[in-house]
């Protein structure tokens, strides 16, 4: 059962560089736990995989956390498994059918059940189980280029 995050983060937080996002993320992390879906949405350098990368290390994950945008699945153990998915590739319900992406969300990856991050959710939208924390980051000003704007949705 998805932990009761709704309780314990703030609606918006502003990061001022990557070193506090990657500390919300690693605050973040602190509070989840096995079954729990994390979706980030955001342009292209807004910080989600800084995010990500915190989330991974409150979880004991101790190798590098890097982005999936290839392999679209990073694999990870920790105290609790970490399951990165980036879903800009997928274009198509089938194309996440071929990957297996539903399995991460009933029963995890191989490590078994764990905390699973999905980049660019809006690609899988439909496939996202109902508690999933939904986190927004919007890129600062061309003249603040550090600040980040992190909008928390908690579900239901």
């Amino acid at each position: 059962m998805p932990s009761p995050l709704k309780h314990h983060l703030p609606a918006v937080t502003v990061t001022t560089g990557e070193e506090q996002t990657l500390a919300l993320g690693q605050a973040l992390g602190r509070e989840l736990r096995p079954g729990d879906v994390v979706a980030l949405q955001g342009e292209p350098g807004s910080g989600k995989s800084v995010l990500a990368r915190g989330i991974g290390q409150a979880l004991g994950v101790r190798e590098p956390i890097t982005s999936p945008t290839f392999t679209m699945i990073h694999e990870y153990r920790g105290m609790i498994p970490f399951y990165h998915i980036d879903a800009y590739r997928i274009s198509c319900p089938e194309e996440s059918d071929g990957i297996g992406l539903q399995e991460y969300f009933d029963q995890g990856g191989i490590y078994g059940p764990g905390v699973v991050v999905v980049e660019w959710p809006e690609h899988v939208s439909g496939l996202l189980p109902p508690g999933t924390l939904h986190i927004r980051l919007i890129k600062g000003d061309p003249f603040q280029p550090e600040i980040r704007r992190i909008e928390v949705n908690a579900g239901d």
